[in-house]
C-alpha cells in the first residue's frame, strides 16, 4: 500500500473552539492586508486616415486625418509622420489634439514642408497616452495645387465659330492638356446653351463626334484633373443651316411671340412655319391685320418670305390668339423658318406654349381685388377653398378657381 503524504497547515490549540481564530496580515507591515494591484490597458487603433493612399491634396498644408479607437474607452490622440516618397527621411511630425475615442484628432502638416507636383509618403498611428499602437503601413498622397488650363479646341468640319454649315457631322479635337499631378479626363457637353459648364469627367481621349441639329449649338470642354480641380472651360459655337434666335425653346406665352431667323449670309429670305404637334403637317403662318408686326417698321407682315439682311430677318412680334390654325386654342406651338437664296434650308424646331389662362411667374398680370388680371389676355382669375383637412405628409384641400375667359369651365382641386 502506498505511503500517505500529509500536509499540515496552521491550527489552533482547539479547533471546536471560535476563540483560536487566526489572522493574517502583511509580511511588509504589521496593520496592512495583503492586496493585489493590477493595471490594464488595451493597446489602440486608428481608422478614417485621409488622404486615402495614393490620393491628392491640392494645398501645400494638407490636413491628415485619423480617429483613434480603443476598446477601454476614454481618450486618445494620433501621431503623424510624414517621409519622402522612398520612406528614406522622415520629413516632418506631430500629433493631433487628444479627442474621445472614435472622433477625428487632425494634424496640418506645416508650411515650407512639401511641394507641388511631389508625392509623399505618411503614416498614423493611435495613442492612448499610456500606449501606443505600433506604426502601421505608409500611405501615399501627390501634392497637387495647380489646375489645368483650357483645352484648345478645334473643329475640322465647322472650324469658323461665326460661319454657318449644312453639314450636320461635327468632330472636334484638342491637345492634351497637361497637370503636374495626372489628369483624370475632360468634361465635355454639346448643348443649345451659350455658357454651361461641365462638373463630371464625361471621356479621357481628346476628339469629340456628334451629329448636329439645325441650328446655334456650343461644344464646352473642361479638364479635370486626379486631384478634383478643374480648368476653364472652353466654349465652341457651331451654326448649323439656320436658326430661330429671338425666344428660348420652351418659352411659354399669352399672346405673343418674336420670331427672328439668322443663317448663311447668302440667304435673301425667311418663311415662319407652325404645327401644334409632332404628327401635324408644316403651315405657312396665316398672314391678317396685326398679327404679325414688323417691329422695326411697326408694319404689318403682308407677304412671305420676309427679306433678310447679312443674314437676319427684323425682328417680327407674331400674335398666336389671331393665327387661323391656332384660333385662340391654348396649347403646344412649334415654329420653324425656312429659307430663301443662298443654300436654303431650314432653321431647327422650336417649341413654346399659348396659355392665355397663364397667372405669375413672368407673365404680365395685376392683382386687382381678390383676384388677378392677365395684363395680355384680360383674363380675370379669382380662386377660393371650400375645404381643408389636416393630413399627414400634405392636407386634403378642395378649392375652385374662376376665369372670365372661360366662365362655364369647372376646375375643383
Amino acid at each position: 500500500m502506498p505511503a500517505r503524504r500529509r500536509v499540515r497547515g496552521p491550527t489552533s490549540t482547539n479547533e471546536t473552539d471560535n476563540a483560536g481564530l487566526r489572522k493574517f496580515y502583511s509580511k511588509d507591515h504589521a496593520g496592512a492586508r495583503p492586496s493585489l494591484d493590477v493595471t490594464y490597458n488595451s493597446i489602440p487603433g486608428i481608422t478614417g486616415r485621409t488622404p486615402v493612399d495614393h490620393g491628392y491634396v491640392t494645398t501645400l498644408t494638407p490636413q491628415l486625418t485619423g480617429y483613434p479607437f480603443d476598446a477601454d474607452g476614454g481618450t486618445a490622440h494620433v501621431d503623424y509622420q510624414v517621409w519622402n516618397s522612398t520612406q528614406t527621411t522622415m520629413l516632418a511630425s506631430g500629433s493631433g489634439p487628444v479627442v474621445p475615442v472614435n472622433s477625428n484628432s487632425p494634424w496640418t502638416v506645416p508650411a515650407g514642408i512639401l511641394a507641388d507636383g511631389t508625392s509623399y509618403t505618411w503614416r498614423a498611428r493611435a495613442n492612448d497616452g499610456i500606449d501606443a499602437q505600433a506604426w502601421p503601413g505608409f500611405g501615399t498622397f501627390t501634392v497637387d495645387t495647380t489646375a489645368p488650363g483650357a483645352p484648345l479646341v478645334t473643329s475640322s468640319t465647322h472650324p469658323d465659330q461665326s460661319a454657318w454649315y449644312t453639314t450636320t457631322a461635327f468632330s472636334a479635337s484638342w491637345p492634351a492638356v497637361a497637370d503636374a499631378g495626372g489628369l483624370a479626363g475632360y468634361g465635355v457637353v454639346l448643348d443649345d446653351q451659350l455658357d454651361t459648364v461641365p462638373s463630371t469627367v464625361t471621356q479621357t481621349g481628346t476628339s469629340y463626334s456628334a451629329t448636329l441639329p439645325e441650328g446655334i449649338d456650343y461644344l464646352h470642354v473642361r479638364a479635370g484633373d486626379k486631384a478634383g480641380s478643374w480648368g476653364p472651360t472652353t466654349h465652341c459655337k457651331i451654326n448649323v443651316k439656320g436658326a430661330i434666335t429671338s425666344f428660348d425653346e420652351g418659352a411659354r406665352t399669352q399672346k405673343y411671340l418674336t420670331l427672328r431667323a439668322a443663317g448663311d449670309p447668302a440667304v435673301t429670305g425667311a418663311s415662319f412655319q407652325f404645327r401644334r404637334g409632332d404628327a401635324d403637317p408644316w403651315t405657312t403662318i396665316p398672314l391678317a391685320a396685326s398679327n404679325m408686326v414688323d417691329t422695326a417698321t411697326s408694319t404689318d407682315v403682308t407677304a412671305w418670305p420676309v427679306p433678310m439682311t447679312a443674314g437676319t430677318t427684323h425682328l417680327l412680334r407674331w400674335s398666336l390668339p389671331a393665327t387661323a390654325g391656332i384660333d385662340a386654342a391654348d396649347g403646344p406651338v412649334q415654329v420653324r423658318a425656312l429659307f430663301t437664296g443662298g443654300p436654303g434650308g431650314n432653321t431647327q424646331t422650336k417649341h413654346a406654349t399659348l396659355d392665355q389662362k397663364a397667372f405669375g411667374s413672368d407673365y404680365a398680370s395685376e392683382q386687382v381685388g381678390s383676384g388677378s388680371v392677365n395684363l395680355v389676355a384680360g383674363d380675370y382669375q379669382i380662386s377660393d377653398t371650400d375645404a381643408s383637412i389636416d393630413s399627414y405628409g400634405s392636407d386634403l384641400t378642395v378649392s375652385r378657381t374662376f376665369n372670365s375667359r372661360d366662365p362655364n369651365a369647372v376646375s375643383p382641386r
